[in-house]
């Protein structure tokens, strides 16, 4: 294998590739990338077994071929090299890679040991811009599970129904919905599966490289594909919850509130708040406020009270600051809404006026 290509491309094939090694001493071979020539293309091929990654960059090749080369060392070394044309040559077992005046020999490995990255095979495919997917997903990716108890909770549920996706992550204790529509389905009409937390993880990384991103999938495996890259992970065995019946269809009592006011108010708040996080929210529909505490035996207590619009009963429910403050996060619009259906019942958080997302949360005791 003889060609050249531009650090930069090089630099960022193997940030993105080095997150899927392997570590396991069993197989050393997954420590490496696989470098291969492809269609006039670079081929960078990683994976753990659970996960992995090819990535193709322009290159000008000179020689066809492959080898294996520690992954961690050729990404540092890559790091630190001039910002000049990088040049890639291999004989037998050995990677020469030449740069300006930096010549250096990486000690390699037979290319026919690296493990085959499966293909998925399905004619099914759904399209969605690449930057709407991003979002979703870190709309709702801090809402997942991670105890090892559950593992139907330790990733993140797309389903489509008809032309909607839905992007659900939920601990048991709070849960995140995003819609979206993708811009394109072929072969089905609904479906629905469970992407593990790091392959999410990385998928958001993935979302960078192209406007568009396909997904392929199987019942145990899916392909995520976009211009330059193609992401293979297996998918988390077991059932979503039926997530659907626990979101209140009505609430007792509503209220608005300006989004950095509430925001702010909860972190100063968390400062105060005892071992389980709590705030009490004290909300009156009769006042033009509502109320916010925490206390903690040791520190003191903190009191604010918030300029908000608010209907129905009134109601002291008490919250993990912390749960909102997710929420919250992941939430640009001006004002909130904040709809409470009891005070040990479940409560929904959602932008003013834009339907497309909502945040659950549980109390954790009340007053």
């Amino acid at each position: 294998m003889k060609l050249t290509c531009k650090k930069d491309y090089l630099k960022e094939a193997f940030s993105t590739a080095e997150k899927m090694l392997g570590k396991t001493l069993s197989l050393p071979i997954l420590s490496n990338f696989l470098l291969s020539t492809d269609n006039g293309r670079l081929k960078i091929s990683a994976t753990d077994l659970e996960i992995g990654l090819n990535y193709w960059i322009n290159s000008k090749i000179e020689k066809e071929g492959a080898i294996a080369v520690p992954g961690k060392l050729i990404s540092s070394l890559i790091n630190n090299l001039p910002d000049k044309p990088i040049s890639f040559n291999s004989e037998k077992n050995k990677l020469i890679v030449s740069c300006d005046k930096y010549k250096t020999t990486l000690q390699g490995f037979d290319p026919a040991e690296y493990p085959i990255i499966p293909k998925v095979k399905s004619e099914k495919t759904i399209t969605f811009d690449a930057t709407e997917l991003k979002e979703a997903i870190s709309q709702v990716i801090n809402a997942a599970s991670l105890s090892d108890g559950r593992v139907e909770l330790n990733g993140i549920f797309l389903a489509m129904d008809k032309n909607t996706a839905r992007v659900v992550a939920t601990d048991s204790f709070r849960l995140a919905e995003k819609k979206l529509k993708p811009k394109n389905v072929t072969g089905l009409t609904e479906t629905s599966f469970i992407i593990p937390l790091k392959t999410a993880n990385e998928l958001m990384r993935m979302l960078d490289v192209g406007p568009t991103i396909e997904m392929h999938h199987t019942k145990q495996q899916a392909l995520f594909r976009t211009e330059n890259a193609e992401l293979f992970s297996r998918l988390v065995e077991g059932n979503f919850p039926n997530y659907e019946q626990i979101i209140p269809r009505a609430y007792i009592t509503n209220t608005q509130i300006l989004r950095d006011d509430l925001f702010n108010a909860l972190r100063v708040a968390g400062i105060f708040s005892s071992r389980i996080n709590d705030v009490r929210f004290d909300i009156d529909p009769s006042m033009k406020e509502i109320f916010l505490t925490s206390t903690d035996q040791d520190k003191g207590e903190n009191n604010v009270g918030l300029e908000a619009r608010t209907e129905g009963k009134k109601m002291t429910v008490v919250f993990n600051h912390r749960y909102l403050l997710d929420g919250l996060s992941n939430i640009k619009t001006e004002k909130v809404i904040l709809e409470l259906s009891g005070e040990t019942s479940a409560a929904l958080l959602r932008p003013d006026g834009d339907g497309s997302y909502l945040y659950l949360v549980m109390p954790i005791k009340n007053y």
